[in-house]
């Protein structure tokens, strides 16, 4: 049995960011983050993950740098 490879057209229409609804996350993110005193980054990785934003090894990267 052949395994093949299958192409996935890459849409530009959908690659286009939401800028309301990462400012609400960023809000929320940063909201949260203060109140209880931890980096924002801690919250934000499940976040990036969830929405599959990329690599779960980029979103751990992404994820530490912020402090």
């Amino acid at each position: 049995m052949w395994l093949s490879k299958q192409i996935v057209a890459f849409n530009e229409k959908n690659n286009t960011p939401k800028i309301i609804r990462n400012a609400s996350f960023g809000g929320i993110i940063g909201f949260i983050s203060g109140m209880v005193g931890i980096g924002g980054g801690i919250f934000l990785a499940p976040l990036l993950h969830l929405t599959n934003w990329d690599t779960p090894k980029k979103i751990a990267a992404t994820a530490s740098f912020l402090f």
